[in-house]
């Protein structure tokens, strides 16, 4: 239940999904791509040092591309 509310955590989440609409703003679409497995390590150390995903850290390289 929420605290002091008297109202169980379900029935809110039943009664609001009405009421979302079930759209993804920023739907995107996943791209392979092959690498040599030594270009993927230096990418995933890369990623790793700069704490973010691999997969942020190639996107931000292809998006300063275009």
């Amino acid at each position: 239940m929420l605290q002091g509310h008297g109202v169980r955590v379900n029935e809110v989440a039943e009664a609001l999904a009405d009421d979302v609409p079930a759209i993804r703003p920023n739907k995107s679409v996943p791209v392979s791509v092959r690498l040599a497995p030594s270009m993927a390590a230096e990418i995933e150390a890369l990623a790793q040092r700069l704490e973010i995903p691999s997969s942020t850290l190639l996107r931000r390289w292809i998006q300063q591309g275009l």
